[in-house]
């Protein structure tokens, strides 16, 4: 049985005048259940007035999924199966020929090429490109060819987004830089505030009363880097006998984590929660969350953890727009494991609200902005 997400987050107060119903066209890589880039779409993009008609392009189906979630919000899905057979083709094409006044966003510039490219035959002549990241790929050679078709792709477009100043360099280069939007990540900060109640819920389910819970929330994948988070891990764990490591996310290489965990001893002392819709409390039960990326666009699980009052320690090769409150700080991946254990156990949780945090990221303002953005698009006569 496919396993769907309960989006018990989408907006709850109206922020949209009704007006005449028009079309936003998304193009994702998946629906799975942890996406940074759909929780960017159901946080920012997704109005409950009815505004506009939703469609997602999905090129690869997965089990455990958002599907059910949105289709239950009024969303249209095509799953493309990786690739264009011809009676999905010709489905495509009716669609887009129906709905040529419409938006595509397009959100894998990497496989955006072939519907650009059909978008424009069908009509469409407003297409977004959205930037979520400072990398395609750790692979060098994956990275050089998806770049190669990123910039095809990008001849298409007719608008840039980005996440962050970074992914926009990254994807779109300097040239194009003026006239790239920045498009903020944001979340439901009410949704992700610190609760000693759920605090207390949630230690004693998975009996961490009296440990020290280092947290991390990210897909098990090379970019979130759980190798180094282990490392670091034992070594705290060797100074702090009551130190626990708590890791909410699934992906590719959760059994190689695991493998990683038994090999180096201490799993034993590591919770692997997978996905959880329960990722707030999850956070009021850390002391300090560790997110040691390789690489990100601007990764909504920081802001989230911020929003929650934890002390965050981050890899420096994430972009600084995600600092929204005093307890973020920055270490460089070339320390020592011992110098990030160090920073770790020195963390102080303060158990209250946080009020400091930038409204630039709060879904309420991110939702408003980029609906107007959509409406502006739309207005365009070309």
């Amino acid at each position: 049985m496919t396993r769907s997400a309960d989006i018990g987050y989408f907006p709850t107060s109206k922020l949209i005048i009704m007006t005449e119903q028009k079309t936003i066209i998304f193009f994702v890589d998946s629906l799975s259940l942890g996406s940074g880039v759909i929780s960017y779409i159901i946080n920012n993009c997704l109005d409950i007035d009815k505004e506009f008609n939703y469609i997602f392009f999905v090129r690869l189906w997965r089990k455990e999924s958002y599907d059910q979630a949105l289709r239950a919000h009024g969303c249209k899905i095509i799953y493309l199966n990786n690739k264009l057979r011809p009676i999905k083709y010709a489905k495509l094409k009716n669609i887009m020929i129906k709905n040529r006044n419409a938006i595509m966003h397009a959100h894998s510039s990497v496989y955006a090429l072939p519907l650009f490219m059909l978008a424009r035959r069908c009509g469409i002549k407003k297409l977004i490109l959205h930037s979520h990241s400072t990398k395609f790929s750790s692979s060098r050679v994956k990275d050089l060819i998806s770049k190669v078709l990123s910039e095809i792709a990008i001849l298409y477009a007719t608008d840039y987004w980005a996440c962050s100043e970074e992914a926009a360099l990254y994807m779109f280069g300097k040239n194009r830089g003026k006239s790239v939007q920045i498009m903020k990540n944001g979340i439901d900060f009410a949704r992700f505030r610190y609760s000693v109640k759920e605090r207390e819920e949630i230690r004693n389910k998975y009996g961490l009363s009296g440990r020290f819970v280092i947290g991390h929330v990210g897909r098990f994948s090379e970019e979130k880097n759980h190798e180094f988070i282990i490392r670091v891990f034992k070594e705290a764990k060797e100074r702090n006998k009551e130190a626990l490591l708590l890791l909410v996310g699934n992906g590719t290489k959760y059994n190689n984590i695991r493998k990683i965990c038994m090999e180096n001893q201490v799993i034993n002392d590591v919770l692997f929660i997978g996905f959880s819709n329960n990722v707030s409390s999850l956070l009021s039960s850390m002391d300090v969350f560790l997110f040691p990326s390789i690489h990100e666009g601007l990764p909504i699980a920081l802001l989230e953890a911020q929003a929650n009052g934890l002390p965050c320690i981050a890899s420096d090769q994430i972009t600084k727009d995600v600092k929204i409150s005093n307890h973020l700080e920055f270490m460089s991946l070339n320390q020592s494991i011992s110098d990030w254990a160090t920073k770790i156990l020195d963390a102080k949780r303060e158990f209250k609200e946080v009020e400091e945090l930038s409204h630039l990221f709060d879904s309420i303002y991110t939702r408003m902005q980029t609906l107007e953005r959509y409406r502006e698009i739309l207005s365009r006569s070309s």
